[in-house]
């Protein structure tokens, strides 16, 4: 039985099914953008990637998102006057680590797969802020990617207007307005395990690397926002709740450029 994150993959893959005469490589940012994007690259029998992106999260502020670092030390802060913050530049070090550690779990250690002169499709589940696929971005231009097309089921609409700017397309199933959570599209957005993330990867059969296998020392991974097991009915915080109906939503399919 296909997830939430499946069925929308496959819906983003019928409006991306102009773009397979191009053979694009999909990469999907881990944890929630995999399936989504495994889905995509089925729908469109090309190959899948993961990409490694670390969310910089303030200090005991579990849902204050000050930016993002992404596998090769791409860095988006959503205020940049924080550059020189000692307290920000603490947890980019930390989130490097924590990509590292994730690099080894979903690739063995090895690097992306050559994406020079690609179409590269970037694909994640959600998108609130934006760093965390403007990180994305800054990485794939650095590697000399023709044409960066962002795809996610779901996004905020500042979001999108910012990454219209950075990506050559965004295409997205539905845009949320400013006050509504980005992920109400889901009738539930539970986090992902490592264990659920890498058996996408196995089930897509598109995978280029489909990671390693899972042992009890994974707790000690630099990833500590992923839980180490699905989260249970009534199991406290590790599902996130069903976000509150906050004004009109806004639902359109979009298709942009620059």
């Amino acid at each position: 039985m296909r997830s939430e994150r499946e069925w929308a993959g496959l819906e983003l893959g019928e409006m991306l099914e102009r773009l397979r005469a191009e053979r694009p490589i999909v990469l999907g940012i881990v944890p929630g953008g995999v399936p989504v994007a495994a889905a995509v690259a089925q729908a469109l029998g090309v190959p899948l990637e993961v990409l490694i992106v670390r969310k910089l999260v303030a200090a005991g502020e579990p849902r204050e998102i000050l930016g993002a670092v992404a596998e090769d030390g791409s860095t988006v802060l959503l205020d940049d006057s924080r550059a020189r913050d000692p307290e920000v530049r603490d947890l980019c070090i930390r989130a490097g680590r924590g990509c590292k550690g994730l690099v080894d779990l979903y690739r063995g250690g090895r690097s992306l797969a050559s994406l020079s002169a690609r179409t590269v499709i970037l694909v994640d589940d959600t998108i609130a802020t934006g760093a965390t696929a403007g990180a994305g971005i800054a990485l794939l231009r650095k590697t000399g990617a023709a044409k960066v097309v962002v795809a996610v089921p779901c996004a905020l609409a500042p979001a999108v207007e910012k990454l219209r700017q950075q990506a050559d397309e965004l295409v997205t199933l539905e845009i949320a307005i400013p006050g509504e959570a980005q992920h109400y599209r889901y009738a539930r957005f539970d986090p992902l395990t490592h264990e659920q993330v890498l058996a996408s990867l196995h089930r897509s059969g598109r995978a280029l690397h489909s990671g390693r296998r899972i042992t009890s020392g994974v707790e000690d991974d630099p990833a500590e926002d992923l839980p180490r097991s699905a989260p249970r009915p009534g199991g406290g915080g590790a599902a996130l709740p069903t976000p509150p109906a906050i004004g009109r939503r806004q639902r359109r399919r979009a298709r942009s450029g620059p």
